[in-house]
């Protein structure tokens, strides 16, 4: 079962988001294993 990126985990103190592009949409992951794909209309994070 996928989880949308945004509850992967928690950032530490000077851990960034990171930011992925699709079909040029921007979408913030919170972590190096987020994919980034879309569902129906919306641009979401899945962790790997």
């Amino acid at each position: 079962m996928n989880v949308k990126c945004a509850v992967c985990g928690q950032l530490g103190p000077n851990e960034k988001m990171i930011l992925r592009r699709l079909n040029g949409r921007n979408h913030f992951c919170c972590s190096i294993s987020c994919e980034v794909r879309w569902e129906k209309v919306n641009l979401v994070g899945i962790c790997g």
